[in-house]
């Protein structure tokens, strides 16, 4: 889906924003200065954290990050951006109301559009796919735009130049910004301003923005009474004299550094943070039988393919290999029940109407034996589709529903039959069905699922007891043998 995290890339990632704002929030600085604002991420955080929105001075020189400080910033109005929808741009604003926040998701989803310069047919797709639903992926980013807005509340914004917002307050004491280099040419930056599907007032810098402007940066905040601290993916073009916070282990051999021109007491000075190995299963709590109920959560989140196959072989060993190219689990009150594979190829290339689901493998359960239709249910809603329109990259349009296949010796498969329709059959040479099944989806939502759930399935347990009642502890292996051998010992008394 096109949100913030993929119209607007290299933002300071987590934990560093979070190191940012404990920092400034004991630095307690009069004016904060956050300039190159980005996907406001970084001033996201530090608002979130505590600081007084309306110490926060934030600015940039892209439409984007324009647009948005132009709604947060209450002395601002979207109007002095003077954008003007030309050319293809005037389609993506078909329909447009008086809404500002309309209209600025209205000039993002075009910008986009004209920035995928695709060289392959998966970008081509992404690309047609991005203008073919240009109006529902126009209503998400309103709604990502609302929330945005609301919670960094009332800031300062102006269109300006980092070294312009950042060099007059140098000597202020008072004073504290925070700041991630942009990475751009000056090539790159001019395109990234100028566009063939509008125009607006945009401000190019008197000066290019490149290494050499980047070291007499670090040169000028050098032993400057305002506190400075920069997010630095070049650690060799930090002066000696700085103080390293943070450092970021990024995959490809690269460290990142959150540095300061002052010494900071706080608790993460030096601690090095490494990224998730890609090897490693992220660990969940994994549900054990616990009662669900009409009130109980029901959520989807996206995992890699380390923890999908770890939890995939846990429940179901060694399934072997899998065509799946999303993971996502599905939790019940916090708690892995599903883990799930997608496959969105055809989908994507505009074969098919339906998303393929690859895998759905879920943890055994004594108190309801039929938990494994609950991932199917939440799966064929109108409420999944609305999640991977949140979640999921652009490729995420007018989705009719899920399909799946299924390999059994039997010319039905008792499993997906109760939920979805029979589209079509082959037997193998070796006797072994191939069957496609396909469900539309229904318009419900989570919580109907639940409650859809609890009504009709949740009644069947494997133990023969009510699914309300406390689910025994299963005896082990030795405990049966026992019990087996006391059972043989008694029988042969009472033959005596």
């Amino acid at each position: 889906m096109a949100t913030f995290n993929i119209i607007f890339e290299g933002v300071t990632p987590s934990p560093a924003r979070e190191v940012v704002s404990e920092a400034i929030q004991r630095a307690k600085p009069e004016i904060l200065i956050m300039p190159a604002a980005g996907r406001f991420a970084a001033i996201q955080a530090v608002v979130k954290s505590g600081f007084p929105a309306d110490r926060v001075h934030a600015s940039d020189i892209s439409l984007f990050s324009s647009i948005v400080g132009f709604l947060a910033d209450p002395s601002k109005s979207l109007e002095e951006l003077g954008i003007i929808f030309i050319g293809p741009g005037e389609l993506f604003a078909e329909g447009l109301s008086n809404d500002p926040f309309e209209i600025a998701s209205a000039a993002m989803i075009a910008v986009k559009y004209e920035h995928l310069r695709p060289k392959h047919q998966y970008g081509m797709n992404l690309r047609r796919e991005l203008f073919f639903n240009r109006l529902a992926y126009r209503e998400t980013l309103r709604k990502e735009l609302v929330e945005l807005v609301t919670g960094i509340g009332p800031i300062h914004y102006e269109i300006a130049d980092l070294r312009e917002a950042i060099l007059p307050h140098r000597d202020d004491p008072g004073a504290a910004c925070y700041l991630n280099p942009p990475s751009n040419s000056p090539e790159a930056t001019v395109r990234l301003l100028a566009f063939q599907n509008l125009r607006w007032n945009r401000q190019t810098p008197s000066e290019p923005w490149d290494k050499a402007a980047q070291a007499q940066l670090y040169r000028d905040l050098t032993d400057a009474p305002m506190l400075a601290i920069v997010y630095s993916v070049n650690a060799a073009m930090v002066p000696d004299s700085w103080t390293r916070i943070l450092a970021v282990d990024r995959k490809y051999e690269r460290t990142d550094y959150l540095v300061a021109n002052r010494p900071l007491p706080i608790a993460h000075t030096k601690v090095e943070l490494t990224q998730t190995n890609q090897g490693t299963a992220r660990i969940f709590d994994v549900y054990a039988d616990q009662e669900i109920t009409p009130d109980s959560v029901l959520e989807f989140v996206e995992i890699d393919r380390p923890t999908v196959m770890y939890y995939r072989d846990l429940f179901v060993h060694r399934l072997g290999t899998t065509q799946s190219e999303w993971y996502i689990a599905m939790l019940v009150d916090g708690r892995l029940v599903t883990v799930i594979g997608l496959n969105r190829q055809r989908f994507m290339h505009f074969k098919s109407g339906y998303v393929k689901e690859t895998f759905g493998i879920s943890a055994t359960s004594q108190r309801y034996k039929r938990i494994g239709r609950l991932f199917m249910l939440a799966l064929t809603t109108t409420a999944f589709r609305d999640w991977m329109r949140k979640h999921g990259r652009y490729g995420i349009r007018e989705m009719l529903g899920v399909e799946t296949t299924s390999l059994t010796k039997y010319a039905v498969s008792k499993n997906d039959r109760a939920l979805m329709q029979l589209v079509s059959r082959e037997q193998l040479p070796n006797g072994t069905f191939k069957l496609q099944y396909r469900a539309d989806l229904r318009d419900e939502t989570f919580h109907d699922v639940l409650v859809h759930w609890l009504a009709t399935e949740s009644q069947h347990t494997r133990s023969g007891e009510s699914a309300t009642s406390p689910v025994p502890a299963r005896e082990g292996r030795r405990t049966r043998r026992e019990r087996s051998r006391q059972a043989r010992a008694a029988e042969a008394t009472s033959d005596a």
